[in-house]
């Protein structure tokens, strides 16, 4: 066949006069852009999220759990990506591989926030999820200004709190003994009979409790105490105010707040103190009961070095949940402070036990001290109040390192006994208690006393003396020589003798034990003429 097309080839006319061409041409290029197709992955992708979160209503400081499953078009591992939309939450694990996954997220503050889901390949994610969030404070009672409420009988009072409904729709509310109060669901306690009851606030992952007492007539306050000293703010700060009202049965516990001078500082209703402009301003709480009852304490509040606006502190984290420190021996236990970029990073410390261990602070650093063997809390707080972070602290005994006698060898009598001191290291061990040993106790016996072992020696001969401390196991030997038994008789063979003038006689002497070492002695006359 001879194919000859000249200047003017045309592909189309070709085709259209070579048909059988053209059927073989179309399914293989079919067939290579499909082949290019799956090599790319194109038809690798996420087709859907499913996302489980058990509660939407989450509150600062507590986990909440999330699960993922996805459903994918082709067979590959995704990836999937988790992200905070406004940075209320941090989530644990923001990024991980499989079609089911889970992660935690913890709430930091408050507000509406969304968890922000991403899934597909590594270098396109193709799905994205977004699961609304509501991040709430823990709930507290306005009522009191303590975990006390007191009630007069067969009165009715609605419970006042720091949070709106629907953060609260996560608690449930109830009294213990219904006999005494019980209440409604408008949060309204109707006071029964003169008693003592718990008000419990339970959610899935939080109980709360307040003591509630229900009295026959008012009890009156007859004081209030701020829980601070006067204190520092800088222009634009926030401190939160901690309250206590005399006596702690008092029925009406509810304040009032005032400033001196709002120029300076304001206070809210619920005791929140805002720094606004440099000086000193009084701030006052006042007994709605009662308004001669009041306290007052005076806040100074300062600009920081600079110019540009004050930059709020928006979280502060301890860099460890776990913390060990030695019994009295200091570590120190850094909180980071965000944004970096915050106008004043001060942080105050203190210990939920100060007889395990106390707390001092410098900067974002708490210096924690071990007191006695235990675990308890320490808690940061951001200058002013508003942030908070906490870490778990467990206070070690200090360990044995080594022991040791005061030397390698060590020479008794037979009879004698002595405290053979065994020293530790370090000096300061929590444990100091040894247990002692003998090899042979036919040649000295040993009794463990504490930090040392007392020996007794029984007859002569050589003995390995061991000591093993309790903690740690720790070995320390000492080589005993022991000298044969003390001289306890000495006797001549007769009371008397007779000895011829210019003669020699030779006296036995008898000396008792017969097993001891040193048998030797001396003679005397009373008469050498």
């Amino acid at each position: 066949m001879n194919y000859n097309f000249g200047n003017s080839f045309n592909l189309i006319d070709y085709l259209k006069s070579n048909k059988k061409m053209l059927f073989f041409l179309v399914p293989v290029i079919i067939l290579v852009i499909l082949l290019i197709l799956v090599l790319s992955g194109t038809f690798k992708k996420v087709k859907n999220i499913e996302t489980k979160i058990d509660n939407k209503i989450i509150y600062i400081g507590k986990e909440e759990k999330v699960k993922v499953k996805l459903d994918t078009i082709g067979n590959f591992e995704p990836i999937v990506k988790f992200r905070s939309q406004n940075g209320n939450f941090e989530v644990k694990e923001s990024s991980q591989t499989g079609k089911e996954v889970e992660t935690k997220i913890i709430a930091k503050d408050s507000g509406k926030d969304a968890l922000i889901i991403e899934a597909g390949r590594k270098n396109k994610l193709n799905k994205l999820e977004r699961v609304e969030l509501l991040i709430c404070e823990r709930p507290r009672i306005l009522n009191t200004g303590d975990m006390i409420l007191t009630l007069v009988e067969k009165t009715k009072t609605r419970l006042k709190f720091n949070i709106d409904d629907v953060c609260l729709e996560g608690y449930n509310i109830s009294v213990e003994n219904k006999e005494i109060a019980d209440i409604d669901s408008s949060n309204v306690i109707n006071a029964k009979k003169e008693g003592k009851t718990t008000l419990v606030l339970k959610s899935d992952n939080d109980t709360i409790k307040y003591t509630l007492y229900v009295k026959t007539k008012d009890t009156y306050v007859s004081g209030i105490k701020i829980n601070s000293n006067s204190f520092g703010l800088a222009i634009g700060q926030r401190k939160e105010l901690s309250v206590s009202i005399l006596p702690v049965e008092a029925t009406n516990k509810e304040v009032k707040f005032e400033s001196s001078d709002n120029r300076v500082a304001t206070v809210s209703e619920t005791g929140v103190v805002k720094g606004i402009g440099t000086g000193v301003a009084a701030i006052s709480v006042i007994s709605k009961e009662d308004s001669s009852k009041k306290a007052v304490i005076d806040v100074r509040v300062y600009k920081l070095d600079g110019d540009g606006p004050i930059v709020d502190i928006t979280n502060i984290k301890f860099e460890n949940n776990n913390y060990e420190v030695p019994l009295n021996q200091k570590i120190e236990a850094i909180v980071g402070v965000a944004p970096s970029n915050a106008s004043n990073k001060t942080i105050t410390c203190k210990s939920n036990n100060t007889k395990i261990a106390t707390v001092t602070y410098n900067g974002n650093v708490c210096v924690i001290e071990g007191i006695e063997i235990g675990t308890t809390t320490v808690e940061a707080y951001s200058i002013d109040g508003s942030k908070k972070a906490t870490t778990n602290v467990k206070v070690l005994p200090i360990a044995v390192r080594e022991i040791s006698f005061d030397s390698n060898t060590y020479d008794m009598i037979a009879g004698e006994s002595e405290d053979l001191i065994v020293n530790f290291l370090p000096e300061n061990a929590s444990n100091t208690n040894v247990r002692c040993s003998s090899s042979n106790t036919s040649i000295a016996t040993v009794k463990s006393e504490e930090s040392s072992c007392v020996v007794t020696a029984i007859s002569g001969g050589s003995v390995t003396i061991t000591a093993v401390s309790e903690d740690g196991n720790k070995t320390a030997e000492l080589d005993l020589k022991v000298s044969g038994d003390l001289v306890y008789g000495i006797s001549f063979g007769a009371s008397s003798y007779t000895v011829d003038e210019a003669k020699t006689k030779t006296l036995p002497v008898t000396i008792k034990p017969e097993s001891a070492l040193d048998k030797g002695y001396t003679c005397t006359s009373s008469n050498s003429t």
